[in-house]
């Protein structure tokens, strides 16, 4: 049964396309523009690029780097875009076209537009037509399940911003792997596995007596005077100690102890000298602020920037001199936006 009766959206019959030749490996990079990707790492790439028939110059497929909060580090996948899904699906001689996208808040009543711009909508539904089946497949997505949210669990930029059109996305790429799964069984879309990024639990909400960095303001121990006195301890109170810990949580604990290890020179906060562990916060907090643009203006615009200041790995440290200026930068486009 075709869901609340709407027609389907019927695409040009077109004869089934040749297979991809492979891309070379410069293109490759070009395409992908991720600097610490191997070539091993880019040439399996091309492989299931060309087998899956997809272009990554057009933006069919990604190879894609995300942090994984299970494995504590970022890992590589492949990622069909929404294009490359309808693509694959036309190329079977099979697609007949999809229902238009519908919506549904709490409530369960569906809608053709969704303009409840105060709230997200609970669930997005389409179907998909193939030309040897009676009824369409029908997907529904759900807003709980597939939003992607920031560290302090509420919706990023685009979801909070585009919620409809992201849902819509998930549950037309639901729709096509359900009528097609021996061309699309086992890859999905970014959209779908943004949400893999969210950390399992939310942290408890703490209050400015007992987070030290609340609201991004330095804490006064940690604000003094680079300079060291005569008088001033040379390893880390507790109270300096309750500044640094709160940045594991958000940084991760490999970033968290790296830059403990390089720029403190200790394996934990508690063996650091005092003057190096101001310097320490001062890397912690420029390092959330660069996560807190990526959420409000977009990953790839804040890679752009820390490319254009030299440096091609989020594994990288800038000096506070560098961060300064990356963030200065970064607020300059945000600005302007």
């Amino acid at each position: 049964m075709k869901p609340n009766g709407i027609p389907a959206i019927v695409p040009k019959s077109q004869p089934p396309a040749l297979p991809a030749s492979p891309i070379s490996l410069q293109l490759l990079k070009e395409a992908v523009n991720i600097p610490d990707a191997t070539d091993a790492e880019l040439a399996f790439f091309g492989h299931v690029a060309a087998r899956m028939n997809l272009d990554p110059l057009r933006k069919q497929i990604y190879m894609i780097k995300r942090w994984n909060p299970e494995l504590q580090r970022e890992v590589f996948s492949h990622q069909v875009g929404i294009d490359g899904f309808r693509s694959a699906a036309e190329r079977t001689g099979k697609y007949c076209g999809q229902t238009a996208p519908q919506w549904c808040g709490p409530d369960g009543i569906w809608m053709d537009a969704w303009l409840d711009e105060a709230h997200p909508p609970a669930a997005a539904r389409i179907g998909v037509y193939r030309s040897d089946f009676r009824e369409p497949i029908v997907a529904v997505a759900r807003f709980a399940e597939y939003c992607q949210r920031t560290k302090d669990g509420k919706p990023n930029r685009m979801w909070r911003t585009m919620p409809s059109n992201q849902l819509a996305k998930c549950a037309e790429s639901l729709a096509l792997r359900k009528a097609f799964p021996n061309e699309l069984g086992g890859v999905y879309t970014p959209e779908e596995m943004a949400q893999g990024e969210n950390s399992p639990m939310t942290p408890p909400a703490v209050s400015p007596q007992t987070n030290p960095k609340i609201n991004g303001e330095i804490p006064e121990i940690v604000a003094e005077s680079e300079t060291v006195s005569a008088t001033e301890p040379e390893v880390m109170s507790t109270e300096i100690v309750s500044t640094l810990l709160p940045f594991r949580e958000t940084l991760g604990d490999a970033y968290y102890h790296r830059i403990l290890r390089e720029i403190g020179g200790a394996e934990h906060s508690n063996q650091i000298p005092l003057q190096k562990a101001r310097h320490c916060w001062k890397i912690f907090r420029s390092c959330e602020l660069i996560m807190e643009f990526q959420e409000r203006i977009g990953i790839d615009t804040v890679r752009e920037v820390l490319h254009r200041h030299g440096f091609q790995s989020a594994k990288e440290i800038p000096t506070l001199e560098e961060f300064r200026s990356i963030l200065t930068e970064l607020r300059g486009i945000e600005v302007s936006q």
